[in-house]
């Protein structure tokens, strides 16, 4: 006899601004997907490069009640770097068919006449999009809640809570979609939560005896600053408090360059849901008062990838070798094949690293070097962009006689 049974679950409410599906009271696995993710575009188009269907969620929020467990906030710009974190086989034979990155794994191409092997993507055509034609629902995409939700890694089995809900806030702008999109408009199918109760009557039993439980668990938090636009050949220094993680319990960090405007690249294969990179750009971290990087800190780009793959990689982070540049010279006769590989770069520049500790003062010491010459450096290096900083914080679930508390830990 099965140990499980899986629900297709339909929304209590949908619009192409916002889902709601609630959950009867039963014990769940952590395994939910959420299926049948399609936008319908008034014209062809196809999602931008990174990030396939993850572009298209504003916020996943899960509910007990009114209590908030879980809110990601910026969710695209979280699944954009997650998708990151995908071996590059799986993003190829996994992440590419699911979500329709065009992320979809890399690979060697032919040599160069340098005898250099060049970089190429590994497929370009997802069979997952956004499709124009209302009838066609065969390149719907999958989601699993898990990439969004931390809380759903705490454990395998989600335990009895009264009156659960998750609610999605989709985007609504064109910045979902690659390329040319300014007078694209779209609305969303109603997409369905499959959802793998326990009915094992051990496991079972063994879940709902318990009246009185803890759970602790982590969610991504983030605080933005803004960092003001620079004249050419500035050197511009930024020391900027970050108040959103007084107080908490920190794990990780990362921080991801946001693009106020479009025109980092002509060709906008990734929009606003990757990270710039900066000429001579320079960080480091007040932490509780003390430098947490010694000297000069992260002040190259090697470094700055090395640092995220330390604390965020498994095993390393899925990018081509060069592409965490804004420059490189001989790039495209050396190894970048074709110029959409070419336009990923400096696009994909993040930093991460592992904090381990409570926060009571924090502030990011930050320096870069306004540049005009080279293409498309004039519409990268000298504009105002917005630095997400985003934190793993820990928290606590705490259910007594079937009331809900969630706490920091």
């Amino acid at each position: 006899m099965s140990q499980i049974r899986t629900h297709q679950l339909f929304p209590q409410y949908h619009s192409s601004t916002r889902t709601e599906f609630r959950l009867e009271p039963k014990v769940y696995l952590n395994t939910f997907r959420l299926a049948n993710i399609q936008p319908h575009p008034s014209g062809p188009i196809h999602y931008q490069y990174l990030n396939g269907v993850g572009c298209l969620f504003q916020s996943i929020t899960i509910f007990s009640g009114n209590t908030v467990i879980e809110e990601s906030r910026n969710t695209h710009e979280w699944l954009a770097f997650n998708q990151l974190r995908s071996s590059n086989p799986v993003a190829l034979d996994i992440e590419h068919s699911l979500s329709g990155t065009r992320w979809g794994g890399w690979k060697l191409g032919p040599r160069n006449d340098e005898d250099v092997e060049m970089i190429e993507y590994g497929d370009t055509d997802p069979t997952v999009g956004p499709d124009d034609d209302p009838t066609d629902l065969t390149k719907a995409g999958t989601l699993s809640l898990q990439s969004a939700l931390q809380f759903l890694k705490a454990d395998d089995v989600v335990p009895l809570i009264p009156d659960l809900r998750i609610v999605i806030e989709w985007k609504t702008d064109s910045d979902v979609f690659a390329g040319d999109s300014d007078d694209i408009t779209f609305s969303m199918d109603e997409p369905v939560l499959f959802a793998d109760e326990v009915v094992g009557q051990k496991l079972l039993s063994s879940v709902t005896e318990k009246t009185n439980y803890r759970i602790p668990y982590y969610v991504m938090e983030f605080d933005r600053v803004r960092i003001r636009s620079v004249v050419n050949e500035a050197v511009q220094d930024e020391t900027v408090t970050l108040r959103g993680f007084n107080g908490k319990s920190v794990r990780r960090m990362l921080v991801v360059n946001v693009p106020e405007s479009n025109e980092h690249h002509g060709t906008d294969a990734i929009k606003k849901d990757g990270s710039s990179s900066q000429t001579l750009e320079k960080f480091n971290f007040l932490v509780n008062g003390r430098n947490y990087f010694p000297q000069g800190g992260i002040d190259s780009e090697n470094k700055k990838l090395s640092t995220l793959a330390y604390s965020w990689g498994t095993p390393n982070i899925n990018i081509p070798q060069g592409i965490q540049f804004n420059e490189l010279e001989n790039r495209e006769t050396s190894f970048l094949r074709q110029s959409t590989v070419d336009n990923l770069r400096g696009m994909v520049s993040y930093f991460g690293m592992y904090l381990g500790q409570r926060i009571s003062e924090l502030q990011v010491v930050y320096s870069r070097t306004g540049r005009t010459s080279g293409t498309p450096e004039e519409n990268n290096e000298l504009l105002a962009f917005y630095m997400d900083v985003w934190c793993e914080v820990g928290r606590v679930l705490s259910v007594n006689n079937g009331r809900v508390q969630v706490s920091y830990a």
